[in-house]
């Protein structure tokens, strides 16, 4: 057969010189990617608000352990007073009796106080504490 030759190729460039929904799309998507900016930026806000919490949270743990082991210290020089008054014959037992039970307490405060640091730092409080990794 004859070849066919009637094929009409073109090539064609369209630019709208006004095109009100292209502009309107434009400024739609300015105002969203500027609500998007604002967005993040209070995202990034909160995060850092989140991490000033917790690290003072977790400072304020450590001065509660701070206080607490200052606590046992007097606690258990109450007890060491209230002997020598006792054995001294100046003090009652009940006195050596009430120191011992503070001490116990102070104790128990002290435990308390300190798994809440080391559940504020993120640490398992039933490992062994590593005093350069404080």
């Amino acid at each position: 057969p004859d070849p066919v030759n009637d094929f009409r190729t073109s090539l064609s460039f369209e630019m709208p010189l006004y095109a009100p929904r292209i502009y309107s799309g434009i400024a739609l998507a300015r105002r969203e990617l500027k609500a998007k900016k604002a967005e993040y930026e209070r995202g990034k806000e909160a995060v850092i608000l989140n991490v000033v919490r917790t690290y003072l949270m977790t400072r304020t743990a450590g001065g509660y352990v701070d206080a607490a082991l200052k606590g046992l210290e007097d606690a258990r020089e109450h007890v060491r007073l209230a002997e020598l008054r006792y054995r001294g014959g100046t003090g009652l037992y009940s006195d050596v009796l009430r120191a011992k039970v503070a001490v116990k307490e102070a104790e128990e405060a002290r435990r308390l106080l300190e798994v809440r640091y080391e559940n504020s730092l993120g640490r398992d409080s039933r490992s062994p504490r590593h005093p350069d990794s404080a």
